[in-house]
């Protein structure tokens, strides 16, 4: 009774504070130049005395106007000395006197090495209240899911330390884990768990550990996420149902000490809870969280660009009465939207958080692309996204192409549609053009072959997985395809951090070739030409992000 009073207690105290904070943000979408003008000013004056202010003497800069045409457009590239500073313990490179730098979280860069993104105390709190706000909606529009405890999914916050002792990891998971009290209190499990390293053994230990929990949501950004555990749950009921029984955990070997002692609370023996989720698994062909969560509500993940085919599996999963909402658009740079309008997956410009400008679909190749400010943009219409962020890189491009969808008062209103043109990304992992022509090209050279014309593309399946389109005169020895393939996937996962990850936990499977016939690339070339276009400026795609882009292709062999 006392359990059941107090969680009532902080749900009111939760909500109250989130309508303050909506009431404020609502307010500030009313005027979108005002208030983006005063964000932008605040970074500057923060970050102001670091070495890139004074090098381009933010002090002097005194309007968004005055900011867009003294700064240059930049790219990681352009901050990467300064980050290896931050590495070594410098922040002042980047960063004020008055700014405390957090951590360095990670994400895959488009030159091959990973990009360590610096967070920061100001960063931090402005990501928490961007959190609060979308919390806030999803508790006022779907309470039943209130009703239960969240299970919030993210990757470790310490992955490892820097030379200089900073902690690299996800922004995600160290935000999760310093979180007032009052919110930790509406989650289902420790935060300890993200940081089990085995993937499997993380998964199985969530799992174990969440069924027997009354879950009314699942909060995570990438729906891949989801299915994994789905898939996971089905796959092994029987282990997870015996482990329930007996208060055991199958994969305690691989589970360190610490976190053991943490979750031990959490393995308390639930015979009756066994033999009810045994008969349900045996009744049903395909064991889903429909029979161990029935108060689950809600599931927040991003549904936006290609992320749309794994939101198409969920009914199979969780039936048609748990909502499915849009998280928001997140980047380890940044909460760039939030969804606040009721029911609509579509979300509104953080724009008291993040400084935004907007190059229009179309310029974004040429030498210096227009920019537009927030209050400039039109609906219907499509951008290319840069940010200026308290952590600071400023006038930075994202390479994220959004959809103006409408306003929430004079601030737009922004859908996702997919990474930049050399950007592919099925569940989040971000590969570059560049990191497949290394791969395929670093392969190739142990192979002794060259392959100078192929495509890869993501495919969907079973198990989504990137095919890598190649002509059979150029492959060799067909013995050998198979080991060819292998190596490329090996050599993109060392390029690229996020693949790694995803090939690691099953949401990717192993790139497949699909053998094409001789000359294909260069008859296509010759026929685009003659439809109206130039040989001389023909330009191959090595990386299409198209899904399914070899669907109509005349593949004469495929090799796992």
């Amino acid at each position: 009774m006392k359990k059941s009073i107090l969680k009532k207690l902080l749900v009111a105290a939760a909500i109250l504070r989130g309508y303050r904070t909506m009431d404020k943000f609502l307010e500030a979408t009313k005027n979108p130049r005002e208030t983006q003008g005063r964000a932008l000013l605040r970074k500057l004056r923060l970050n102001g005395d670091s070495r890139w202010g004074r090098e381009n003497n933010f002090r002097s800069i005194h309007s968004a106007d005055e900011f867009r045409k003294r700064l240059p457009l930049a790219d990681y590239e352009t901050f990467q000395p300064y980050i290896e500073d931050l590495k070594r313990g410098k922040t002042n490179s980047l960063l004020g006197r008055r700014e405390k730098l957090l951590g360095l979280g990670l994400t895959s860069g488009t030159t091959g090495n990973s990009k360590f993104i610096p967070f920061t105390r100001s960063f931090v709190r402005e990501y928490k209240e961007g959190a609060l706000l979308f919390t806030h909606r999803m508790a006022t529009d779907y309470p039943q899911a209130m009703e239960g405890k969240i299970l919030s999914v993210f990757s470790p916050a310490r992955e490892y330390k820097t030379d200089g002792g900073i902690w690299c990891g996800s922004v995600s998971g160290w935000i999760a884990e310093h979180q007032a009290t009052i919110v930790r209190s509406f989650y289902a499990l420790p935060g300890e768990v993200s940081d089990i390293k085995d993937v499997h053994a993380r998964y199985y230990t969530l799992m174990r550990l969440s069924i027997p929990i009354n879950i009314g949501s699942i909060v995570t950004a990438n729906p891949s996420t989801v299915i994994t555990l789905a898939k996971l749950a089905n796959d092994e009921k029987e282990n997870l149902i015996r482990d329930i029984r007996d208060g055991t955990l199958k994969v305690k070997e691989l589970v360190p000490k610490s976190i053991l002692k943490i979750i031990k609370p959490y393995l308390r023996p639930n015979p009756a809870l066994a033999s009810r989720l045994d008969d349900l698994a045996k009744r049903s062909p395909i064991f889903t969280p429909a029979d161990y969560w029935p108060g689950l509500a809600l599931v927040a993940c991003w549904k936006g660009g290609t992320l749309f085919s794994y939101v198409n599996q969920f009914p199979r999963y969780f039936g048609k009465n748990t909502a499915i909402r849009d998280i928001g658009l997140l980047a380890t740079e940044g909460r760039l939207s939030i969804p606040v309008i009721s029911r609509n997956d579509d979300g509104a410009l953080a724009i008291d958080s993040v400084f935004f400008e907007f190059i229009p679909e179309g310029d974004e190749s040429t030498k210096t692309p227009r920019t537009l400010f927030a209050h400039e943009v039109e609906a219907g219409k499509n951008y290319f996204l840069v940010i200026t962020t308290s952590s600071g890189f400023t006038r930075y491009r994202i390479n994220d192409l959004v959809k103006v969808t409408g306003f929430i008062n004079k601030t737009p209103l922004i859908h996702f549609l997919n990474k930049g043109k050399h950007i592919s990304s099925i569940t989040g992992e971000k590969i570059s053009e560049h990191q497949v022509v290394t791969a395929v090209h670093e392969a190739s050279n142990v192979m002794n072959l060259h392959l100078s014309h192929f495509t890869m593309c993501p495919c969907w399946g079973e198990v989504p997985y990137y095919a890598l389109l190649a002509e059979e005169n150029e492959l060799g020895d067909r013995r050998r395809w198979s080991e060819l393939v292998g190596l490329i996937d090996e050599r993109l996962q060392k390029l690229n951090l996020e693949y790694y990850s995803k090939r690691k936990s099953g949401r990717l499977g192993r790139i497949q070739l699909k053998v094409l016939g001789n000359k294909f690339f260069e008859t296509m070339k010759h026929e685009r030409a003659r439809l109206g276009g130039r040989l001389e400026q023909y330009k191959h795609v090595y990386l299409s992000p198209a899904m399914d882009y070899d669907k109509d292709l005349p593949v004469v062999e495929t090799i796992n």
